[in-house]
């Protein structure tokens, strides 16, 4: 039998649309085709496999699915759990000092001449794990030591100005000096990795961490015909085609945004996306992409004719709630968006809608959920435009599908998706969704007035007269939000699952 693994730079706390499709797809593999993924990761993180089981414990991923961290891994960070953690002791002289009102214990350590040295941050109340240690040299951050799970030291890090990382030392639990990773000053880009593998004795030197991945899997996975899902192409695509080349296994390429480039326009000869490119072309072969809508699949079928791959639609799933939200208990003046904080998802285009909707229904309010690095810049928009009083920024949430079961309508105003989960969990809860009507992923769940409503891309105007229209005509409201509910029925977990057997051949 193949082992099956989904291929992810990392799973921090706050999760991406594509690793949260990532976690549903395994979800559905272990519960309806009994099949148990691993998921891969290539991030340095050495909070990864506890946010995994925090993950477990509040549902979001099956308990039977592991987590396996490519520097976890090369650093046998799980050799930790039978080692004492680093124990830390001060001579006399030096002064601790508890830092208050903080939940995890933080401390001050003070020299003999009363100047902070350290600033320590614990994993535990009891003092007895450290997470990290802060080093200061003339009131500034030197050095950083920070610690694995289980308490031994992993990554030192050597800080240059304004604080930014110039070198990494790794180490194992046990005090081995294993990984150094040297970057650019200015540009912090990752410029050198050295791996020493203390099992052969060798040295390794890399370039990109991409190199180290390819290594590291030609070393790990010794099986032919095993099966990997790339859900993260720029990192996983070529470290996966030096593995094939020795040891040959099944690729599946899993594509979850447009294939081309900005201006997002000219499918037929527009510039791939980077991230696709060498896999639609060929360059890098795998055995199937799938893709999530029928009209990107046609979009791509009509550019790429002759392909080494072939081509499937298999949409995201979804558990669909077993009692539909009762439209009464719902606040009939919320709206939502669930959505990264990011310049794609055009988000200022929600706060000028809901500008012009409160000029005749001042009473309604948008909420939106999500992080992002245009956070600051949403936030100064929505004072400009004078909209604080109706218009908030909630932060990330994981329980969103509490989000939509209590909102009227949610928003999507991207200017591209590969899918869009999001608006496939707002209609599952009965919460219609009026949408951009862009490449891909809205009009493959949306039917307009029905279920929620398309909007032409860009027309701001358009989608607040509609909301307005809608806000005039409750009764109306009701019917479509159960047609919400009941338009998701086929995207249930099982009918897509049945989709992946027939795909991988495990129908007989």
């Amino acid at each position: 039998m193949p082992k099956y693994y989904f291929c992810n730079i990392d799973f921090a706390k706050h999760l991406t649309g594509i690793e949260r499709s990532s976690i549903q797809r395994a979800n559905l593999f272990v519960e309806h085709l009994n099949i148990v993924p691993q998921m891969l990761t290539l991030k340095l993180n050495l909070d990864s496999h506890v946010v995994w089981e925090e993950y477990k414990l509040a549902g979001l991923v099956n308990h039977n699915i592991p987590l396996v961290n490519m520097y976890d891994d090369l650093l046998k960070i799980s050799e930790g759990a039978h080692l004492p953690a680093t124990s830390l002791i001060f001579s006399n002289g030096w002064n601790v000092l508890d830092v208050e009102n903080i939940k995890v214990p933080h401390q001050k350590i003070y020299h003999p001449n009363g100047v902070m040295r350290m600033y320590i941050v614990w994993r535990d109340v009891k003092k007895t794990i450290p997470y990290y240690i802060n080093y200061f040299v003339n009131k500034k951050k030197a050095r950083r030591d920070k610690f694995n799970r289980y308490g031994q030291l992993a990554v030192t890090q050597y800080l240059g100005e304004k604080e930014r990382v110039l070198k990494e030392d790794c180490y194992t639990p046990s005090g081995l000096f294993c990984i150094s990773r040297v970057f650019d000053a200015n540009t912090r880009k990752l410029n050198l990795i050295q791996w020493f593998d203390h099992a052969s004795g060798e040295c390794f030197i890399f370039y990109k961490e991409e190199e180290l991945a390819g290594e590291w899997l030609k070393r790990r996975f010794f099986d032919e015909g095993n099966i990997f899902f790339i859900d993260k192409h720029r990192s996983w695509s070529k470290p996966l085609n030096d593995l094939n080349k020795v040891i040959p296994q099944r690729i599946i390429s899993v594509i979850h945004s447009i294939h081309i480039s900005d201006p997002y326009e000219d499918v037929k000869e527009g510039r791939l996306n980077s991230n696709y490119r060498n896999i639609l072309n060929s360059t890098i072969p795998v055995e199937r992409c799938i893709v999530l809508t029928p009209h990107q699949k046609e979009d791509i079928h009509h550019r790429f004719k002759d392909t080494s791959y072939k081509l499937n639609c298999i949409p995201h799933s979804l558990t669909i709630p077993n009692i539909f939200p009762i439209f009464e208990e719902r606040d009939p003046n919320l709206l939502v968006a669930a959505i990264r904080l990011s310049k794609e998802k055009r988000i200022e285009d929600m706060l000028h809608i809901m500008r012009l909707v409160s000029e005749y229904h001042p009473e309604k309010r948008l909420e939106i959920y999500g992080e992002g690095p245009d956070k600051k810049k949403i936030q100064a928009l929505i004072k400009e435009l004078e909209i604080e009083n109706f218009v908030i920024v909630k932060g990330y949430r994981q329980d969103i599908d509490k989000i939509f079961s209590r909102a009227a309508i949610s928003l999507l105003t991207s200017r591209i998706e590969g899918f869009s989960l999001a608006t496939l969990e707002s209609l599952a809860q009965g919460c219609p969704v009026l949408s951009y009507d862009i490449k891909y992923g809205p009009a493959s769940m949306i039917i307009h007035e029905h279920n929620g409503w398309l909007i032409e891309n860009g027309n701001i105007e358009s989608a607040a007269k509609i909301l307005i229209s809608i806000f005039n005509t409750p009764q109306k409201l009701k019917a479509i939000s159960r047609n919400a509910y009941v338009s998701t029925r086929k995207f249930s977990s099982e009918l897509i699952a049945s989709r992946w057997a027939s795909v991988l051949g495990l129908v007989q």
